[in-house]
């Protein structure tokens, strides 16, 4: 048995495509981000609850980019996002 880790979106976020990069405003804070376009397709993932796993894999089909690499920018990416609470963390028991 596992503690499996889940990202999700937080709500009361306005985000935007400008020029191919995702931009958002968090009305909680009134902070305005930059996320890019990398970022932006991993913000599109975290719509649905997502791990770490599967937005890697993702990303490594999507961009050349070493899977060790991947992992260690996904995992600050998102720890970014919860410092800045955009995205909420749930965890659950798998078998």
């Amino acid at each position: 048995m596992t503690h499996q880790k889940w990202y999700l979106q937080k709500k009361g976020n306005v985000v935007s495509k400008m020029n191919g990069e995702t931009v958002m405003f968090n009305m909680k804070n009134g902070s305005y981000y930059n996320i890019g376009s990398v970022g932006g397709d991993i913000w599109e993932k975290l719509m649905q609850p997502v791990t770490v796993d599967e937005i890697t894999s993702d990303m490594i089909m999507k961009y050349d980019i070493e899977v060790q690499q991947c992992y260690k920018e996904v995992e600050a990416f998102l720890k970014h996002l919860i410092q800045e609470e955009l995205v909420e963390v749930r965890g659950g028991l798998t078998c």
